[in-house]
């Protein structure tokens, strides 16, 4: 007796869906080495987070008054902008971890990267 569905007739179509779906994922540009684990900044150096602040960079064309949403919906502040493109220090509460809220920040499509300020030091 023959089912509903022949899924062999299906399988090359959910073969390459799934393939997309993978390719899609290991080409996002939102995937960030970045983890509440891991306090290794971008580029493999040890440093000492800054607590309570964060280096929020957003989507160019995003408007100013939608980078203010996002951040009241954090409960950050921003303290200044770095550069010429939407790159911002922002200050999160206290009762907030940083690295958490780098991992919320994530959460909104406008976000390009979120991640903790790390104190340099000097030798």
């Amino acid at each position: 007796m023959r089912g509903i569905f022949n899924l062999k007739a299906f399988a090359p179509a959910i073969f390459m869906i799934s393939i997309l779906f993978i390719g899609c994922a290991k080409n996002s540009p939102r995937v960030s080495n970045f983890s509440a684990e891991n306090t290794a900044n971008p580029q493999g150096e040890s440093g000492k987070i800054v607590e309570g602040n964060l280096i929020v960079k957003f989507h160019d064309g995003i408007s100013p008054e939608r980078i203010s949403e996002i951040n009241i919906a954090m409960r950050a502040r921003p303290i200044k902008k770095i550069g010429k493109d939407n790159t911002y220090l922002v200050q999160t509460p206290d009762d907030v971890d940083v690295r958490h809220a780098a991992m919320k920040y994530m959460w909104f499509g406008e976000v390009i990267y979120a991640e903790p300020n790390f104190k340099q030091e000097a030798f």
